[in-house]
Parts: C-alpha cells; structure tokens; sequence
C-alpha cells in the first residue's frame, strides 16, 4: 500500500480540525470581522455533537457565509460556526461574539496536546460566571493555527463576530460602558422630570410620554444592547427579546393618537389606528402561543406597520392644523431611517455604530430628544392659544357689558314701574294673607279645643264608669243594711238574742263592704286630683308602667261601656327595671290613650271585614328600659297604614277616619308631646293588612 493511500484512508478515518482556509493575525489593526470567512452548519435536530461536526461525514455540509455580519434569519435551530486562525504574533486575542442574547454559545478547539476544549457562554450564565466579565460573548484564543467550532442559538438579531487585540478590546469595552452610561444618565433624566412634571401639573401627557422613555429605555437595554445584565442575573433575554417590542408599539402608538389628540383633527382615521392598537395589546397576550420564528417575523411587521401609523397619523393632523404633527411624522421618519441604517449594518457591516451605540439605541436617544422638544412646544402653544382666547374673551365680555349696560339703562324705567305696582300688588296680597292666616290660627284654636274637649269627655266618661261601680255596690248594700237593722230590732224587742247575733254579722260584712267600695272611689278621686294637680306642666318622677296599664283597662271598659261585644285580647309586658321618670304625666298619659284609641278603632275595622274564625284582635303593650332611654311600644294586629298616608300622619287635620270620627290632631299632638316637650322620638312601623307599631322614646337624664 502506498504512502499515498495510507495518508488518504488516515484523512478520511479522523475528525477534520483544519479544513477551513485560516484567518492570518497580522496585528496591523487592533480588531477583525471575520463573519464572511466561517462556515456555517444548520443543525435541524439540535443534538449534534462536536464530534460529529468534525466528522468527515459533515465536512461537505457547511456553507460559507459570505456575510459580513452574520444574520440566520427567523430561526429557532441551532448552528454551528467552523473558521481557523493562525495567530503568528505574541498577541492576546480575543473572539467576540457581539450579541447579548444568545442563551447558548459555546467554543471548541483542539489545544497543543490534541485534547478538544470547550469554552461556555450565553445569557444563562450570570456575567460575573463568564470567561470575560461582558455583557457579549468573549472567549480567548489561543496562538498558533487552530480551527474552532462555535455552537450557538440566535433567533433573529445579527451575529457580528470579531477577532479583537486584548488590550485594545478592554478600551473598547470600558468606551462602551461609559458611553451607555451618559445614555442611560440622559433617559432616566427625561424620565424622572416627566414624572415629576406629571406630579406637579397633574397633566397626564407626561406621564405617558415617562412611560414612552421608560420603553426606549427597556427596549435599548433589553433587546437591542443587552446592556440589562449587568443590572439583572437570570433573566430570560428571549422572553423579554419577545415581549417589549410588541408592548413597545403599542405604547408608542396609543401615545402618538393621544399626543396629536387624533380623535379631534383625523376622527376617522383615529378609530382605525385606535383598531389598530387593540390589535397590538391582544397580540401582545396571544403571541406566546406562536411558535418563535413566527412571532419574530410578526414583531418585524408590527413594527414597520406602527412606524407608518404614527408617521401617516402625523402628517394627517398636520393638515388638519395641528402644528405638531409634521414634527412628530418628521421625528418617526428620523427613527425610521436610522432602524434602515441598522438594517444596512446588519447586512454589510456598515456605517459603523456611533460611540459605541447601535443605530436603534442612538434612534431611541434622538427620538427623545425630539419628543421632549414636542411636548414643551405644545405645552407653549397650548398656553399661547390660552391667552389668546382669554383675550378675545375679555373683548367679547367688554363688548357685551357695554351692550348690557345701554340695556339696563333703557330698562330700568320700566322696571321702576314695574316694581311700584308690583310692591302695591304684594302689599294688598299681604293684607289678604294675614287675614287668611288669622281665621286659619282661629279655626285651628277651635279645632285644638275640640279635640282636647273630645279627648276629656272620654276621660270623663271612663272616670264616671270607675266611680259608678264602686258607688252601685255602697248604694245596694246600704239598702241591705237598713232591712238588717229594721230585722235586728224587731229580734232585739222579741229577746232573740240568737237571731239578732246573726243579723249584727251580716250587717258588719255589709258595713265591710261598703267601706272599700268607699275607699275604691276615693282613690279614684285621689289619683283624679294628683293628675290635675300636674296638669301645671311640671315634671314630676312618674311610674310610667302603672299610667300605661291604668290607662289601657280605662280605655278597654270605656269601648267595652260603648260596644258589650268588643272581645280583644291585651298582652302586656311591661320592664320591672324601668324607674320613676320625670315627666308631665298628664301629657304622657294623654299620648297612650290617643295610641290605645287609634289601635282599637284599627282592630274593630279589620274585625269587621274578617272571618272572626281565622281572626282573633289582639293589642300588644310593652315598656323597656334601655341604656339611656325609655321605650313605650304599642302594636296592633289592625289593617295598618297606607303607604301613602305614612308620611302624613303626625301633619295636623290629616285623619284616615270618616267625617265626623277625628278631626286629625291626636297624633299631631302626640308628636308635639313627645319630641318637643320632652325632647324624644316617635315612629310608625306597620305593613298594610298585618299590623301597626307605635314606639315612642324618652330620654333619660
């Protein structure tokens, strides 16, 4: 077997670490892009191995770049970089992969004893874990002529690789801190004095325009530049690589309707945008469901399509007369054409990013600027446009005094006729009234006295009931006595000693009799006398639970006198706790025989409309005492009280009661009692065919 063959069989048997044409370090520049000089792997499974790459069997499988930037498009695969270098000088080099958001990035190469290496990096690793503490991907790369493999997963940014010097990578890196630094110096400036603005004035357009630079902020740190992981370890960079764009648009465009005020020069375009912004926000929700590539070629879109709303909402209102519109169109086109610049770069590596900046991030910083000019000027010219209508306002107002004034000077002649006949009209109206109002207090006088000349022959006829029948038992045994006596002296004559023993004890139980018949009628008397002596208007302590059973029997024989057939049945319940309180007891009783009156006439009513099988009249009386008052409650199974005369019973002259039955002034005088004369409360509660409730309360000292 020749040399030949044996070299070839050798070749093919053994992994290929130095196919690819190397990349020459001269050291002439401190940095070279080298994005179309590697190959390019597709890994479809996502399983290949480093062993298998460099595999005779995949040698024919990678494509060369050709891009000076690498940029895989819409994709959620992994792939794999293969290029050599061949580093001839004493220079440290570095390779950086500039993406912050690759979450899987890892170098393999074969080191001087033919052992494969293998360097991890990606956003998965906290910075301070990584090789080389930076927000990219930064390995080491050894001298000499190596071939290296790069395994990685990028969706859809570009993927500019580079071979830097070491130390001129440090400058580079700590240019470029410093340089986002003042950028986010500047952006959190605008934010916190819009914020502060908003807090100030109270103008909401700040705080709209705060949240717009708090989006450019998120969007530079977060997807643009990665800057964010230097602040935040383990964040998921794909989910918000997602998410802030698609909240971005629609942000940035509901800002752009409210800050043109869309709705009031462009209304229907307006409500197509304002379609258009639900569209982003459901969006926004619904994406995750989405696989990646389309979600990624879907933001691009959505993007494109903001960019040419705000743009189009822009020079629409500027035609319309709102002088900021060209300016806001003209501040997205700018926006515009630098994320075109971007595109450019991605494609060909050219221009080059300004201080360090990508041409997004310095859109988002010029952006700012630009809409914070905006928002004064519009402030400015809102104030403006103010005065102005203040000023035309106060000469329309002059204007219009003048005018008022020569009017009310040609009226006011008129007017002093007017009112001469007027006040002679008032004043002959005055005399009617006061004479009205005259015979009004006299028949109310009359009505008062009536009243109270009605509620004393029912007391007079309720006492002349108690005395009489004490008076029928001392007149009866009376009689009795004088037959005894005629008796026992005729036994006594005859010397009956026996009989007239006898007849001298019955006539002593008689005599018995008649002496607490007596008494009864003098205590009817007495309690008489001490009513009348109160009836000055002086409180005196009161047992009020003996007035309200006193008065319930004497109202309850005065209707049984009147009708023998009333049958009603009394519960009483009255609060042994309850003390003497002082009032004016006649008053008070005055007040519980009007409520036992008005709840009988209720119970004889509704007895003679029901079944008296189903339907037995009952009145419930009760008094409680309470913490700082006294409770009276008077409750009838009646008819109750209409809905609609409620609210009238306590006016004076209002009755339910036909012509001729009440004149309406006992609950009218009952409240007076109640509330003004000893300063309690008095209310109804009752439901229309069930029952009513009279619950009246006095305070106690």
């Amino acid at each position: 077997m020749s040399l030949r063959l044996v070299l070839l069989l050798l070749f093919v048997g053994c992994p290929v670490w130095s196919l690819a044409q190397p990349i020459v370090w001269t050291g002439q520049a401190d940095f070279l892009t080298i994005g179309d000089r590697v190959s390019i792997l597709t890994d479809t499974t996502g399983n290949l191995t480093i062993g298998q790459v460099t595999s005779p069997a995949f040698q024919g499988r990678f494509r060369p770049s050709r891009q000076v930037i690498i940029n895989v498009g819409f994709s959620d695969r992994i792939h794999w970089l293969r290029f050599s270098v061949d580093n001839p000088t004493p220079d440290k080099l570095l390779l950086e992969v500039a993406q912050a958001f690759l979450p899987i990035t890892e170098l393999y190469y074969q080191n001087e004893a033919g052992k494969t290496v293998r360097l991890t990096a990606g956003f998965r690793i906290p910075v301070d874990q990584k090789i080389r503490k930076h927000h990219y991907q930064v390995f080491p790369i050894p001298p000499g002529r190596h071939t290296y493999f790069v395994r990685l997963l990028a969706h859809s940014q570009p993927v500019p690789i580079s071979l830097w010097e070491e130390s001129a990578h440090e400058i580079k890196t700590y240019r470029q801190r410093l340089i986002y630094g003042f950028y986010l110096g500047f952006m959190f400036f605008v934010l916190l004095s819009n914020l502060f603005f908003f807090f100030s004035l109270r103008n909401r357009m700040y705080l709209f325009y705060a949240v717009v630079v708090l989006i450019y902020v998120s969007y530079s740190m977060a997807v643009l530049d990665g800057f964010i992981v230097y602040f935040v370890d383990g964040l998921d960079l794909t989910f918000w690589f997602i998410t802030i764009p698609t909240i971005g648009v629609t942000v940035q465009t509901t800002y752009c309707l409210l800050f043109l005020e869309a709705g009031r020069y462009v209304p229907r375009i307006s409500r197509v945008v304002w379609g258009v912004v639900i569209y982003f926000a459901a969006y926004a929700v619904l994406k995750y469901l989405l696989p990646m590539p389309l979600i990624l070629a879907i933001n691009t879109a959505n993007a494109l399509l903001s960019f040419f709303l705000m743009g189009f909402v822009g020079i629409k209102t500027g035609q319309k007369g709102n002088r900021l519109g060209y300016y806001f169109a003209l501040a997205y086109c700018i926006y515009f054409l630098l994320v075109l610049t971007e595109a450019t770069y991605v494609q060909t590596g050219k221009p080059a990013y300004f201080a360090e900046l990508s041409h997004v991030t310095l859109a988002t910083l010029i952006e700012s600027f630009i809409l914070s000019f905006l928002l004064s000027k519009r402030f400015e010219w809102e104030r403006a446009d103010i005065e102005k209508a203040k000023a035309e306002a106060q000469q329309q107002l002059l204007a219009k005094t003048l005018e008022n004034e020569q009017l009310l000077l040609s009226q006011n002649e008129l007017l002093e006729l007017e009112v001469a006949q007027r006040t002679r009209d008032i004043e002959q109206k005055s005399t009617q009234l006061q004479q009205s109002l005259h015979e009004l207090k006299t028949a109310q006088a009359q009505l008062i006295q009536h009243e109270k000349m009605a509620s004393l022959g029912e007391l007079t006829a309720g006492i002349a009931h108690e005395i009489q029948n004490p008076l029928n038992f001392v007149n009866n045994f009376s009689e009795v006595s004088i037959e005894l006596v005629d008796e026992l002296r005729v036994e006594l004559m005859a010397g009956r000693l026996t009989d007239a023993v006898a007849l001298s004890h019955d006539l002593a139980g008689n005599l018995q009799r008649i002496s607490q018949n007596g008494n009864r009628a003098a205590g009817i008397v007495r309690g008489m006398l001490e009513h009348a002596r109160t009836g000055s208007g002086d409180r005196q302590p009161t047992d009020l639970n003996s007035v309200a059973d006193e008065y319930l029997r004497m109202a309850y024989r005065d209707l049984r006198t009147k009708d023998p057939s009333v049958a009603f049945v009394l519960h009483t319940s009255f609060d042994p706790q309850l003390e003497p309180v002082s009032v004016v007891a006649q008053d008070v009783a005055r007040v519980m025989l009007n409520l036992y009156t008005n709840a009988f006439y209720a119970l004889r009513d509704r007895q003679r409309q029901s079944d008296p099988a189903t339907y037995q009249p009952t009145l419930w009386v009760s008094t409680e005492r309470t913490a700082d008052s006294m409770l009276f409650r008077v409750k009838d199974n009646g008819l109750g009280i209409p809905n609609e005369a409620l609210n009238k019973v306590f006016l004076p002259f209002f009755t339910t009661k036909p012509t001729g039955q009440g004149v309406g002034l006992g609950l009218s005088l009952s409240y007076d009692i109640i509330k003004k004369g000893l300063g309690g409360d008095i209310r109804i509660n009752t439901e229309v065919g069930q029952y009513t409730e009279v619950v009246f309360t006095i305070p106690l000292p």
